[in-house]
């Protein structure tokens, strides 16, 4: 007997055996997200949309948000009215933050398996913590805290809701980002996304027919954006503003600025300025930067006799220079200059004592007959209304591209003024504006 031949039989059996059962061994759960997120983890290999943003079913409100009994009710509220409160109390009253920006949390052990994920989440509340007062706080007995858990897919409350056994923030798999936590971290402070604001068709606009179906509900506006909005410009760069390709069925832009639609939306790794702004002023942050406050064109803090003009046509005085204002029994809902034929037409805002201004928003007139808007203009400021200075480094700034848009031009160095001219350079039909200028106390 060859005694060699068959030991070699033998190995060989014991070989293939041995492969086959470790293939037909079950992979655990754990195991596989594991193995998913190391490869998602790879360097480059962020999603082309944001996970949040991402088709995952139809059980969270606008991709990522869980609807707590006051929210949905806000909700409710928002899409039978389709226009914005004006008492802002009687929005702020139905989102509640978190008593003296203290958030108690939790982090799940089950992230012990997930280190990236468990970084961005450290990383998250790090960086909270550096921009704003918002603190947290490992939990104790704390009734009400956050709990950071591995569920399926990303999302969140908005404000904090009072449950127990801890309010939840889903990281799930494809999640561990700091931006994506970084979101999530948002909506449980008190923030819906950006794009659902009353005011964001003069900004964006929706492309139904390229929206998968079902999903149709996550672009709609509501008038809890009053809250969100915080007098705040409209901010396409917000870390909240949905992408321009979210939930689309085709792979065309769902969203798409007025500006154009290559123009990015949302897509960003941090949170931008005017997130910062927004989030120190929903919780009176004090000793950090938030200096994007709308001074008071559109809610009438600056009276008329504060706006003047260096001509005017009647019904389109300086008065009605406001953004978003529309037409009513006192005018037209712009200001429109006497002559439209040659240069040298200005629009002048007193803003009552020396501000920082950080930013302007303009929009051309709306009107049935004849459409006009501002495409180029330059802005210059005084602090005595007798010697001026270039704003804006003296650029030509690119205005409106139809009637109702509304263009942010952020000043690339903030400048103090008291007072703040618009002039027209170039236009379409007629010299016509309505503005709005933001920043802060000097």
């Amino acid at each position: 007997m060859n005694y060699q031949g068959v030991k070699f039989m033998f190995i060989e059996i014991f070989i293939v055996m041995l492969l086959k059962f470790i293939i037909a061994t079950p992979v655990s759960r754990v195991q596989m997200d594991i193995r998913e997120e190391a490869e998602t983890f790879k360097e480059g290999n962020r999603p082309s949309v944001p996970p949040w943003a991402q088709a995952h079913g139809l059980d969270k409100f606008e991709g990522d948000i869980k609807l707590s009994k006051n929210v949905a009710a806000l909700v409710t509220e928002g899409i039978r009215k389709k226009k914005p409160l004006k008492d802002r109390g009687a929005v702020t009253n139905k989102i509640y933050q978190w008593s003296y920006g203290i958030l108690p949390y939790e982090i799940d052990s089950i992230f012990d398996n997930y280190p990236s994920a468990r970084q961005a989440i450290w990383d998250a509340i790090t960086e909270v913590e550096r921009i704003s007062c918002i603190r947290f706080r490992p939990r104790t007995s704390e009734q009400y805290y956050i709990r950071f858990i591995r569920g399926s897919g990303c999302w969140s409350y908005v404000g904090q809701v009072q449950i127990n056994g801890g309010q939840p923030i889903s990281i799930g798999s494809g999640c561990g980002f700091i931006e994506t936590v970084l979101h999530e971290i948002m909506h449980a402070l008190g923030f819906f996304h950006t794009n659902s604001r009353y005011d964001r068709d003069s900004y964006v606009t929706v492309k139904e027919d390229n929206i998968m179906q079902g999903y149709e509900g996550n672009f709609q506006k509501y008038t809890h954006a009053q809250l969100d909005r915080l007098e705040a410009p409209y901010d396409m760069t917000s870390l909240m503003h949905l992408p321009r390709y979210a939930f689309s069925k085709n792979g065309f832009n769902t969203l798409e600025a007025r500006a154009g639609g290559l123009v990015v939306l949302g897509m960003s790794t941090v949170l931008s300025e005017i997130d910062k702004a927004q989030l120190n002023l929903l919780y009176s942050c004090t000793g950090y930067p938030s200096c994007y406050k709308a001074f008071g064109m559109e809610s009438f803090q600056i009276l008329d006799n504060q706006i003047t003009a260096s001509s005017y046509k009647q019904y389109y005085e300086p008065h009605q220079a406001r953004l978003h204002l529309t037409a009513s029994v006192s005018g037209n809902g712009a200001w429109c200059a006497g002559q439209n034929h040659q240069q040298g037409e200005w629009l002048q805002v007193d803003l009552g004592r020396r501000k920082k201004v950080t930013g302007i928003a303009t929009q051309g007139k709306m009107d049935y007959f004849i459409s006009a808007w501002t495409t180029n203009l330059k802005v210059s400021s005084s602090l005595d209304r007798y010697t001026w200075y270039p704003a804006f480094s003296g650029k030509m700034l690119s205005a409106n591209f139809d009637m109702n848009s509304a263009q942010y031009n952020e000043a690339p160095t903030p400048f103090i003024a008291r007072y703040v001219r618009f002039e027209p350079k170039y236009w379409y039909n007629e010299i016509c504006l309505r503005v709005e200028i933001y920043g802060c106390d000097a």
